[in-house]
């Protein structure tokens, strides 16, 4: 594809010498051709690099939704809600103020109360999964309306949620039994997948890069 595009843009036939060094883990690409125009090569290298992106943050929330489902279905549960904004971003790498449905099978349903224009496009859902609401029990008559099975085994984020929340869920899921998945939903966050892991390192080198400079702001006689 890259090829093509190239050779597209720079008008040149099939046999143009142009080489993919390497796509790295922060996916960089490096160049070589004979073209003279530069900037071309700049814009698609750019262009590259978003489509890399936005590939990779897909998979990677496919990962992140496959792990959760593991732990579910590991503890025999049906159904999940997760509020917390560690287990939000972790799961959607986005901040919302609402609730996410995560049924063991099925689509994924978002119940947002703000921002009251949040773009459920930054979400990668459909309009059909997402809905804007007031109060926690619209979750429930929205499954009503849409005909999902209420969940016999229902997993919310106990350890976080308030005793008088519990309980708010407690009377609206009267026919499911709740358990807390806190600790299971740290478990799935705990083995990281390959992003993550090259986001740590990514990390560290700038950490690294900050703290080396440190030493060359102290002076002699400097105060505290």
């Amino acid at each position: 594809w890259f090829y093509q595009c190239h050779c597209r843009m720079n008008g040149h036939n099939s046999n143009h010498n142009a080489k993919i060094l390497s796509v790295g883990r922060s996916f960089r690409l490096l160049v070589i051709c004979h073209s003279q125009n530069y900037k071309k090569i700049v814009i698609l290298r750019f262009i590259l690099q978003q489509r890399y992106s936005n590939r990779m943050i897909q998979t990677e929330r496919q990962l992140r939704l496959q792990k959760i489902r593991e732990q579910m279905q590991k503890n025999q549960v049906d159904a999940c809600i997760i509020s917390t904004p560690v287990n939000t971003y972790y799961l959607h790498q986005s901040i919302f103020q609402g609730y996410t449905y995560i049924p063991l099978e099925g689509e994924i349903q978002c119940f947002v109360r703000r921002p009251s224009d949040l773009d459920f496009k930054t979400l990668e859902l459909s309009e059909s999964q997402c809905r804007f609401i007031r109060k926690p029990e619209q979750i429930i008559e929205t499954l009503q309306e849409r005909g999902l099975p209420i969940p016999e085994n229902l997993w919310l984020e106990g350890e976080e949620m308030p005793q008088s929340q519990w309980a708010r869920f407690e009377k609206m899921f009267a026919q499911s039994h709740l358990k807390n998945a806190s600790h299971a939903l740290r478990q799935a966050r705990s083995v990281k997948t390959d992003f993550e892991l090259d986001q740590i390192r990514r990390s560290a080198k700038m950490h690294e890069a900050v703290y080396s400079k440190i030493p060359s702001i102290y002076r002699p006689n400097m105060s505290e």
